[in-house]
């Protein structure tokens, strides 16, 4: 499957597609997740991230 970067919307940092329509995103976290990184993705999923280097990491296993 080919991902492509795309440009983010609303609140997301980075936003990842597929030609079908998934998504894997990021954000940055807001009032109890200050200061980490959230990913989440098209099928529900979501994972909190103590850095934004942690974040890509998983960003990156789950469009594989």
């Amino acid at each position: 499957m080919v991902w492509g970067l795309v440009p983010p919307r609303a609140d997301e940092s980075c936003r990842w597609e597929t030609w079908d329509g998934r998504w894997v995103t990021i954000v940055i976290g807001t009032g109890d997740d200050l200061g980490k990184a959230i990913v989440a993705d098209s099928t529900g999923r979501r994972e909190v991230a103590d850095s934004y280097e942690a974040a890509l990491s998983i960003a990156r296993t789950w469009r594989t």
